[in-house]
């Protein structure tokens, strides 16, 4: 009896320690970029996010249909454009992250109050592409410079600056007047 009950404690301590070098490891994040720049992705449904300009964000398709890669986005009604991207992790597990776009000043939300970030976590798979992605619909697209970010237990892991921009027909118009 007392050499099972050792077994027994022998093996939950194995698998106790696996568990704790699992957890030590899986610290180990990083982001690999992939592409950025305008995309045609479809909007399968919305979440609500009060932090978000509209109130909701969208959820996407997984299929990050790349249409220009390109820092410099034409500030136009339903442009997407977005980052995709792969969150590495010494394990095929999910890790929580946060999420932020940081806008302009400028923004508003759907409530006519300043917006300057929209700040969400997720649970995010890794070692697999995906996509974080905004449309811009009437009215939410500020000029200027907007940054996407991800942050990891607080430590930021991945930033990307992108440009909004008076596309170049519309400057064009604008100068002859």
């Amino acid at each position: 009896m007392l050499k099972n009950n050792l077994i027994v404690l022998v093996f939950v301590a194995i698998f106790s320690s696996c568990g704790l070098i699992r957890k030590l490891n899986s610290d180990t994040i990083s982001v690999t970029e992939f592409n950025y720049g305008i995309l045609n992705i479809d909007i399968l449904a919305n979440d609500t996010l009060e932090s978000a300009p509209e109130g909701f964000r969208n959820v996407t398709s997984t299929k990050f249909n790349l249409v220009e890669k390109t820092d410099s986005i034409p500030a136009k009604d339903n442009v997407q454009f977005g980052v995709e991207y792969q969150i590495n992790s010494l394990y095929h597990d999910f890790v929580r992250v946060e999420l932020v776009w940081s806008y302009p000043k400028g923004m508003v939300n759907n409530k006519g109050e300043n917006l300057s970030e929209t700040r969400y976590e997720i649970n995010k798979r890794t070692n697999i592409k995906q996509s974080s992605n905004f449309t811009l619909d009437e009215g939410l697209y500020v000029k200027g410079t907007w940054c996407f970010q991800i942050y990891y237990k607080g430590k930021e892991i991945y930033k990307k600056v992108l440009f909004i921009l008076t596309p170049p027909a519309a400057a064009r118009t604008l100068s002859r007047e």
